[in-house]
């Protein structure tokens, strides 16, 4: 019986040590109502409070992830230069009012060289019909219908002049008002010419193309009534006269350069489109003089 009191005595130690450990409080018992935690909570708190101070023994680590690169990589810029681009800036108009005289005379250019009016179709004007352009005879007149953007258009003859005046009536039958229209001189090739132009929106271009690179030797606005918009024809006149390039518009002085690249060459017509296609531009009464 002794024996049975001290197994008694030991077991009932070894419930309130438990208890104790557990974080029962058999002296302070829950009240009336509380519900009595389950088994593994007990568990897993424990585990929680290991696993934290096992944490805190534990050195720190540090992780430095790798960078990913941006899912949004813009792609690389390409330029593209074509070899011929002819994008003059406009110039707006003069305040004041400006005059130019010319130091050539009109009767310097007296002598008839060539007349065409179109009027048939075996005159020895190149006919040419691509997807991007159109030259060729039509309607008893010349055409040259531009299809494509910032390239000009040309159809010359291969006659030779160094000192000439070229002379035109051109219209802007159908397309954009800054789309233009006029002469070439000394054209030595599809790289090398001058040309003289001016487009129904007022606005006038003497250039040059060296290497298959356009210049604006000299552009601006026109002085009001200058040049005819819409479907009306203009006498575009064109001198090339030693190192000085004159362009008129219905007998007026529109501007005039002077460069000293070409010495001679053929003549022709010329179209040509700035930052939208579809010109139709038409040519008559062709005139070319000679000093």
């Amino acid at each position: 019986m002794k024996n049975k009191s001290y197994l008694t005595v030991y077991v009932a130690i070894l419930v309130l040590v438990t208890l104790s450990v557990s974080g029962c409080d058999i002296l302070n018992p829950s009240p009336p109502g509380t519900p009595t935690e389950m088994p593994n909570l007990l568990f897993t708190q424990a585990a929680e409070t290991i696993m934290a101070q096992i944490s805190q023994d534990l050195p720190t680590a540090t992780i430095t992830p790798t960078p990913r690169p941006p899912t949004n990589t813009p792609l690389p810029t390409l330029t593209y230069t074509p070899t011929t681009t002819f994008t003059p800036t406009k110039v707006p108009p003069a305040t004041g009012t400006a005059t130019l005289t010319p130091t050539v005379t009109p009767t310097l250019f007296g002598v008839t060289a060539i007349k065409d009016d179109f009027s048939t179709t075996d005159t020895g004007w190149p006919v040419v019909d691509s997807p991007n352009y159109r030259i060729g005879y039509r309607d008893f007149a010349y055409q040259i219908y531009v299809e494509t953007v910032t390239s000009p258009i040309y159809s010359v003859r291969s006659w030779n002049y160094a000192d000439v005046r070229v002379e035109i009536d051109g219209q802007k039958r159908i397309g954009p008002d800054d789309g233009y229209y006029g002469v070439v001189c000394r054209f030595t090739d599809g790289s090398n010419y001058y040309a003289l132009v001016v487009s129904p929106d007022n606005t006038y271009t003497i250039f040059k193309a060296k290497g298959g690179s356009l210049e604006v030797l000299t552009e601006g606005q026109a002085d009001p009534g200058a040049i005819n918009g819409e479907d009306q024809f203009n006498r575009v006149r064109g001198e090339c006269y030693g190192s000085t390039l004159r362009l008129y518009s219905n007998d007026r002085l529109l501007g005039e350069a002077v460069d000293t690249e070409f010495k001679a060459g053929g003549i022709g017509l010329m179209a040509g489109t700035r930052f939208i296609g579809g010109l139709d531009a038409r040519f008559d009464n062709f005139v070319v003089r000679k000093p």
